[in-house]
């Protein structure tokens, strides 16, 4: 239905936009224009990470993503140009595999960022999937960082440092104790943190960030430091919406992830980290080469955390660096992925088969799995 088979392999099929080349065209591994955002606590450090910036302060780069808040321009090949929406409605399960499509249509289900924390962001929260549709008409943000680079002081907030009430914490906003009661923790390269929607959480001051969440610009702030705009004009708040949208039963809750470790051939580790309802996250960790399958259910978005080398596929072969982040479309087929470097993987994914199994032929056992991956508990 959604694809035709062609002597070149696996081939987006012709149902297509204007637009969007309306022959055959080969999929292959995708990169977009990096999207810049210049909130309030930014700097220059995504420079760092090999991104030519625009001048001024840049706090995020939107990598991935169909947002409208920003929507990613395709930056290679024969779809250069074009949106990755318009392509997705172009050839849906092509793209985003049977797992996505089933379970989110042609909305791509997820938005990959980096982050320059290079001052404090606000203290804030966002909703769930519930709230966000009835007050925001959108997805909730559950979301994930991986910690690029952090000066040796870098502290974040996640979550409080003791069980409270809607009532009691709307008090403590009140008299200006907030701080009182913030769960503050030093954070270091390589951290990995898990914040489900309805956790209270800030990034700190000299963090780098490769961030994985759900589609959606829905954050509510609970305090911002009384910081102005460059023109002047106070950043709201989002006071009532914030204190409903907080899941009280998890503000206690440790956000940081150990993850499991399994190296399935001599040239690639792979770290099961998060195996959320909405996204699985694996780092892999790559010394010469390794062998990978878009088989048909997901999408592969990954991040280039550190290093570089080529992908290549049937069709050809794509180079990559720090810093860069590419989408492997669902129905790709088989890739491999040579030289040395750390990589970030989100997807869609399936428990038994993308957690449980693996780990358990590793020799991890039930309890070290649902202790160790993040996420684990709300899929039941």
């Amino acid at each position: 239905m959604y694809r035709e088979q062609s002597e070149n392999g696996i081939s987006a099929n012709k149902k297509v936009l204007q637009g969007i080349p309306q022959n055959d065209v080969p999929l292959y591994p995708i990169k977009f224009r990096p999207l810049y955002k210049n909130y309030i606590w930014g700097g220059r450090n995504l420079e760092r990470l090999g991104k030519e910036l625009p001048e001024g302060r840049v706090a995020e780069s939107w990598e991935i993503s169909t947002h409208p808040d920003g929507m990613g321009i395709i930056a290679n090949g024969p779809f250069q140009g074009h949106t990755l929406q318009e392509l997705i409605r172009a050839h849906p399960v092509a793209i985003v595999g049977t797992a996505s499509y089933q379970a989110y249509g042609e909305h791509f289900p997820l938005l990959l960022k980096l982050i320059d924390a290079n001052d404090w962001l606000s203290v804030q929260v966002h909703p769930n999937d519930r709230y966000a549709a009835l007050h925001e008409r959108d997805t909730g943000k559950t979301e994930a960082w991986v910690v690029l680079e952090a000066e040796p002081d870098a502290t974040i907030i996640h979550g409080l440092n003791r069980d409270i009430s809607r009532e009691e914490l709307k008090a403590y906003l009140q008299e200006g104790r907030l701080n009182q009661i913030l769960k503050y923790r030093p954070i270091r390269k390589g951290d990995v943190v898990y914040i489900p929607a309805g956790t209270i959480h800030a990034a700190g001051r000299g963090l780098l960030l490769a961030e994985v969440q759900q589609n959606s610009n829905a954050t509510y702030r609970l305090y911002d430091y009384d910081r102005k705009n460059p023109d002047g004009t106070s950043r709201p708040l989002h006071i009532e919406k914030a204190l409903d949208a907080i899941d009280y039963g998890r503000v206690r809750q440790d956000g940081f992830v150990d993850g499991l470790k399994v190296c399935p051939e001599p040239g690639l580790c792979v770290e099961y980290l998060i195996a959320d309802p909405h996204f699985f996250i694996q780092r892999l960790t790559v010394t010469s080469e390794a062998a990978c399958i878009a088989d048909g259910r997901s999408f592969h978005a990954l991040i280039i955390l550190s290093g570089q080398g080529q992908l290549s596929w049937k069709g050809g072969t794509l180079p990559f660096r720090t810093g860069e982040s590419i989408l492997i479309p669902a129905e790709l087929g088989s890739y491999r992925i040579q030289g040395h470097a750390a990589i970030l993987k989100s997807f869609v994914g399936d428990l038994t088969r993308d957690v449980l199994e693996p780990l358990a032929e590793a020799g991890y056992s039930p309890e070290a799995i649902r202790e160790k991956v993040a996420g684990f508990q709300r899929q039941d």
